[in-house]
């Protein structure tokens, strides 16, 4: 999206993924992303989340994290 408020660009993207052995009928699990993208002037900042839910083998994970970058 162009002009949302004071905010230039902003655009979200999200996905989600099953993982599985091709060889075996292991399942390793399924993981949902999203990331949020915002730029402002020089300033672009990105928030993005993700979730790793694990099935037979490996550990549930859940992660968070927000970006900034200044470009001169």
């Amino acid at each position: 999206f162009k002009g949302v408020g004071p905010i230039e660009v902003l655009s979200a993207l999200a996905s989600y993924h099953v993982y599985e052995a091709e060889r075996t009928s292991i399942d390793y699990g399924s993981e949902v992303n999203a990331q949020l993208q915002a730029k402002w002037k020089r300033f672009t900042g990105i928030v993005k989340y993700a979730d790793y839910d694990a099935d037979d083998l490996f550990t549930d994970t859940t992660k968070f994290w927000v970006q900034l970058q200044y470009v001169w």
